[in-house]
């Protein structure tokens, strides 16, 4: 087939030296009759001329495209040979050692790439924990200093919600601290009503009054002070809107003092020094009895009078 070196055999091979041996030993005994007869050289001398004519005549036999077709067909089987015994099984075995090695690298990747994920997971989620327990312990300093009514609210999310049993510890504990706080701590101490420029005690205000500043006044100092004031009223009214400051206000210590008044107006007996959900329901079961026990507001006794 054209363009595809013709296969080499050994019958060619042994042709190839045949031949030269045959144009050798032709040459050589023509020559060394020619100079011997003619010229009368020495045996030396012929020797070196029938070599140079020998290796002449070699060099141009292997110029003849039949015998420079098979000198070509040996290399390349040559080559080929070496390529298929020597250099293809090196590649091979360094291929399969390649290979091997990064397999190996990729699993030792993956293992890497594992771990990495899992310690990662791990020390994210102790991280996400610390943070919280952090913001629990801030919760817990906003309740104390700040009287927070909403700090006090999200611990007590927190200790319901949360699935983890650390973190209900924390909120839990931040809770008791806060309301441990506040049963033996006031911040009244030395404050004083101001009306018109003048202090007043709390017998110169009416109930009313009292009402009014302890659910209107921007001020939580005065609203602490008429609910602290309040336990003294047991008059009809004073429940309800004890109940309303003690279920809207948003600071703790008001929150308290309401709680207190509340108690004492209607005999409620507190679980709790913060107890808005109790004291509703308490509220909504006896309320109407404990109305019949108060005497009148201030302002139905002066209307009586009229």
């Amino acid at each position: 087939m054209a363009g595809k070196p013709q296969t080499f055999s050994k019958g060619q091979a042994e042709e190839v030296v045949t031949i030269l041996r045959k144009q050798l030993l032709t040459w050589g005994l023509v020559f060394l009759a020619i100079f011997t007869g003619v010229t009368g050289l020495s045996l030396w001398g012929i020797k070196k001329h029938v070599e140079k004519i020998a290796i002449q005549r070699i060099a141009k036999q292997f110029e003849e495209p039949y015998i420079s077709s098979l000198v070509k067909q040996v290399a390349e089987q040559q080559s080929t040979s070496i390529l298929e015994q020597q250099v293809n099984p090196e590649v091979t075995r360094f291929k399969n050692e390649v290979k091997i090695n990064i397999d190996e690298f990729d699993k030792y990747l993956t293992e890497m790439k594992t771990k990495y994920e899992q310690d990662y997971s791990l020390l994210s989620s102790e991280v996400s924990i610390l943070k919280k327990r952090n913001e629990i312990l801030k919760l817990g300093d906003l309740g104390t200093q700040s009287a927070d009514r909403s700090a006090l609210e999200e611990l007590e999310k927190i200790s319901l919600e949360s699935e983890d049993a650390s973190l209900k510890t924390a909120a839990n504990s931040e809770i008791a601290r806060i309301k441990s706080f506040w049963i033996g701590v006031t911040r009244l101490k030395g404050l004083n009503f101001i009306k018109n420029g003048e202090i007043k005690k709390d017998d110169d205000l009416a109930t009313t009054e009292l009402i009014q500043e302890m659910l209107s006044n921007p001020e939580w100092s005065v609203r602490a002070l008429a609910a602290q004031a309040l336990h003294k009223r047991k008059e009809k009214g004073v429940p309800e809107a004890l109940v309303k400051c003690i279920k809207d206000d948003r600071n703790l210590e008001v929150i308290k003092n309401a709680t207190r008044s509340f108690e004492l107006v209607t005999g409620y007996e507190r679980v709790d020094v913060f107890s808005s959900d109790y004291i509703e329901t308490w509220w909504a079961e006896h309320g109407e009895e404990t109305t019949a026990k108060l005497r009148d507001s201030q302002a139905d006794q002066a209307e009586q009078l009229h």
